[in-house]
């Protein structure tokens, strides 16, 4: 004797149909708000920006003091994720100076306390870097790239060939040229 399975009719189906519509219909209006560049509610997109960003980097342990030229590339990291590579558009580092870091001590068998030598060169620097980045997202709030906050204060790293130092940014401002935009 062979049991004869029931059909299901389309009153059962009802359910599976109406969750699968639901379905489609949200996944339809996320596409649309993200084409409408929309990130929620109080992140709307203004528009893609070109901008550049003020860099400062404190006591860079080189001896080389053109580790940052113009015209070069480096890779920015934020909040430990690359951010890509950006324009080094101006650099200027100077020296520290001061004896905490630019004097050594040299210990010389004495009664008194050793002496103290000035190194023949600087090997700590602070250096100000403007970088010009082509990414970046006008928002309400500031400005977006590569989807980090971009905000004067936060903690960045520079990384190259020859180093890997660490900085803050002071200043965000838009320029004059047009970016390119690469949707």
């Amino acid at each position: 004797m062979s049991e004869e399975k029931p059909k299901m009719s389309l009153n059962d189906k009802r359910p599976i149909l109406i969750i699968l519509v639901i379905t489609f219909l949200l996944s339809g209006i996320g596409f649309t708000l993200n084409k409408l560049k929309n990130t929620g509610v109080s992140k709307s997109i203004k528009g893609t920006e070109l901008i550049s960003l003020d860099l400062w980097l404190d006591e860079v342990p080189t001896t080389n003091s053109k580790l940052f030229t113009n015209n070069d590339y480096t890779n920015l990291i934020i909040r430990n994720r690359p951010h890509g590579k950006l324009k080094i558009t101006s650099s200027n580092c100077i020296p520290l100076t001061t004896k905490r870091f630019y004097l050594r001590r040299v210990s010389i068998p004495t009664d008194d306390e050793p002496m103290t030598e000035p190194f023949s060169e600087p090997f700590l620097w602070q250096c100000r870097l403007t970088l010009l980045d082509n990414q970046a997202l006008s928002t309400e709030n500031g400005y977006l790239s590569h989807g980090n906050q971009l905000k004067m204060g936060t903690r960045i790293s520079l990384e190259g060939a020859n180093y890997r130092v660490d900085g803050f940014i002071v200043n965000i401002q838009p320029t004059k040229l047009k970016a390119k935009v690469s949707d």
